[in-house]
């Protein structure tokens, strides 16, 4: 069920960004550079770095989580074929 909300919001996204070519451009223009889109304001550099540090520590953390939990379960299924 996870896996298929997870594939229906991503095929959605792919969807509006190439139905409607500002939406992507505005999504780069906000990574990149910190634009607001519809806004002459943009998003101080420390903060933006903020959101990158943060981003990229959750992404790592998913992803040794997801490899700790897969070792787990090969272990046990190890020690349970075996006994």
């Amino acid at each position: 069920m996870k896996q298929r909300i997870i594939t229906g919001i991503i095929l959605l996204l792919a969807v509006s960004i190439y139905s409607n070519g500002s939406i992507g451009g505005a999504l780069l223009a906000f990574l990149v550079a910190g634009t607001i889109p519809g806004t002459s304001a943009t998003v101080p550099f420390w903060m933006m770095m903020t959101l990158y540090c943060f981003a990229i520590t959750v992404l790592v953390t998913h992803f040794v989580e997801d490899l700790f939990s897969l070792r787990r379960r090969m272990t046990s299924n190890r020690r349970s074929t075996s006994s």
